[in-house]
């Protein structure tokens, strides 16, 4: 988790952000978007933090920034309890 927007992104994206994050899979060399098949994220976001933004839940996405640009991925639900909504998304990276 990052305090604020990555240093290697050099804007945000639309709306109301969560968190950011920085997502490293091996060391660019090895870990290519040939070699991994059907990439998956899985992330939790708080009910309690939805209700006091509004969010609506069905406009929830994770944004993924690559070529420049950020790109909204959308997400299913896995399962929620109590405090967390469990979400997962596939990437094209």
């Amino acid at each position: 988790m990052l305090k604020n927007k990555s240093t290697l992104t050099p804007d945000v994206p639309t709306g109301e952000v969560y968190n950011y994050l920085n997502i490293w899979i091996g060391n660019g060399r090895y870990t290519t978007e040939k070699n991994i098949e059907n990439p998956e994220i899985g992330f939790k976001v708080e009910k309690a933090w939805i209700q006091d933004e509004k969010i609506d839940r069905s406009s929830i996405t994770l944004n993924r920034f690559s070529n420049k640009t950020w790109e909204q991925l959308p997400i299913s639900l896995l399962s929620e309890d109590e405090e967390y909504l469990s979400l997962t998304t596939k990437t094209p990276g």
